[in-house]
């Protein structure tokens, strides 16, 4: 289905858009059904996390994102072939991260010359829902 307002594509019996949040009222749609919720979470493996760089925190974002974004639709696609629907994007804002600083250390010396913030990619999560089985 379409939404009405911004013409992107949603999941079916969306209440809300996913792209602008204009809200949908779907003809036929049982507001009976009863909904069950699961975060769909991939998890980066030590050691093979993305990185940020010198960019800002939204280049990197992005920049990551067009490097993962088939690798992470095709985990995301088994569970919406189960029936799941997302409820919140999926893009590069259900990156998560963690901050930590490392030392530099001297080349000639082998003493730390300073500590320098790392920002790295731990996980990539979506909320999603389905009927209750």
């Amino acid at each position: 289905m379409y939404c009405p307002s911004c013409g992107n594509q949603i999941p079916d019996r969306s209440t809300f858009c996913l792209h602008c949040g204009v809200r949908i009222d779907t003809p036929g749609a049982d507001p009976a059904v009863g909904w069950e919720y699961k975060d769909f979470v991939y998890i980066y493996p030590e050691g093979r996390r993305p990185k940020r760089g010198a960019l800002s925190i939204v280049q990197t974002r992005n920049h990551i994102w067009s490097g993962q974004q088939s690798f992470l639709f095709s985990k995301v696609q088994e569970w919406l072939d189960d029936g799941w629907e997302p409820i919140t994007a999926i893009g590069p804002s259900g990156f998560e991260w963690r901050s930590y600083k490392e030392l530099d250390l001297n080349p000639l010396g082998g003493t730390f010359l300073a500590r320098y913030p790392v920002e790295e990619v731990v996980a990539f999560r979506v909320k999603m829902r389905r009927p209750r089985r």
